[in-house]
């Protein structure tokens, strides 16, 4: 040997030996009791281990999956063994993996031709993604009232829009924080944007600004009447250009809620100052209004292409709905799936037609507050995304 390898017992007639090389020269040599001696001598080969390059995964903000495996991997005829962070082997045998757990996982490749080995370990990062957020307009800090739960937000007041000199209100306009992300605390809210409300002859307009590093505005949900609503819950009043609501003259209840699509790291607002609001529960007092007034929201983001769906409220308590706009008629069929991939609520065939539908998804009291996978199939289209669920 050229003295890479180690023996047991050098003297031994079956020593146990390691340390070879690929190509090192072993020679034996027998000796009996009478001093006669043979020799041979061969040249070992030894068997690579496959190498192959890592590849480590982000968790997607659309699916809540990461893919990582192996690639270019060396070697013919092996088998893949992949374990989870905590040790357990997973089914899959293939050199990519589609997991949904942060973590460092193993996947350990073998020969089978040979038996040789290596072990890899993967590592599946987070990142901050872009959240659907309900958010409200907000008259004062106090938005809530006692014990409601969610963005019941609801207000009236003695004046919505500036007064001219002369007391006429046309052509002014009230300026209200669009919140989101509040709970049931104002303080944990984040100003999103605006919503500019004005009479311009006789039609009550409500304007959706977005602050800038937010992507578009999903949903609008506005309600004008002439009687306080009985449920101020997000949801409940979803708007699309081109509806028409009659405005009743004088004085009216106005709720305004919308989903917005909020990012990391986007610049905060600068706003406008807010109009002289009065307290609330208070009536809401305008000038005339026409016959047949209607309210016509300036709409922020792209025209829908392919079917979309948006949720509200996120996140959710024990009833969540579904916003699916979509080109075609469709039954419609909503999965929640935990972190973990099991399936923990399902609701079947819900007819929707060409434009926007609204699913509403009751019986949810039971699923845990935690982050969730939420897939929803249309026959032509699957549509992954994340909500969270926050059971009080």
């Amino acid at each position: 040997s050229n003295g890479s390898a180690v023996f047991s017992d050098a003297s031994a007639q079956n020593p146990s030996v390691t340390g070879f090389v690929d190509g090192e020269i072993f020679t034996v040599m027998i000796t009996d009791a009478n001093d006669c001696t043979s020799s041979d001598t061969t040249t070992i080969t030894v068997n690579p281990e496959p190498t192959c390059v890592p590849q480590d995964g982000l968790i997607s903000c659309d699916t809540g999956l990461a893919t990582i495996g192996v690639s270019n991997c060396t070697g013919t005829n092996l088998s893949y063994e992949w374990k989870d962070p905590n040790g357990v082997i997973l089914p899959n045998t293939t050199a990519s993996i589609d997991v949904s757990i942060v973590g460092i996982y193993t996947v350990k490749v073998t020969n089978d031709d040979t038996g040789c080995f290596t072990t890899y370990n993967p590592v599946v990062s987070d990142q901050e993604c872009c959240d659907d957020e309900t958010a409200f307009a907000r008259v004062s800090d106090e938005c809530f009232s006692s014990g409601n739960w969610g963005w019941g937000n609801f207000f009236t007041a003695e004046t919505i829009l500036n007064t001219d000199t002369d007391g006429d209100n046309i052509n002014d306009t009230g300026i209200y924080e669009l919140v989101a992300g509040a709970g049931n605390n104002c303080a944990n809210g984040e100003v999103v944007g605006t919503i500019e409300v004005t009479i311009v002859g006789g039609n009550l307009v409500v304007d959706y600004i977005i602050c800038d590093g937010l992507n578009a505005l999903n949903d609008t949900h506005i309600f004008v009447g002439d009687e306080e609503p009985r449920s101020k819950a997000p949801g409940q009043y979803p708007y699309k250009e081109g509806d028409i609501i009659p405005v009743p003259a004088d004085e009216f209840y106005f709720i305004a809620h919308a989903v917005v699509e909020v990012c990391p790291g986007h610049s905060e607002c600068s706003l406008t100052a807010k109009s002289n609001i009065a307290a609330e529960d208070t009536e809401l007092l305008f000038g005339e209004s026409t016959a047949d007034p209607e309210i016509v929201p300036i709409t922020v983001g792209t025209p829908v292409t392919k079917t979309s769906v948006s949720m509200y409220p996120v996140p959710f308590n024990t009833t969540l709905s579904l916003n699916v706009d979509i080109q075609y008629e469709a039954n419609v069929d909503v999965e929640l799936f935990d972190m973990a991939g099991r399936l923990i609520y399902k609701s079947s065939r819900h007819k929707v037609n060409p434009g926007s539908n609204t699913i509403s998804l009751e019986g949810m009291s039971r699923i845990p507050s935690e982050l969730a996978i939420i897939k929803v199939s249309t026959g032509r289209e699957i549509i992954l995304s994340k909500v969270v669920s926050n059971r009080q």
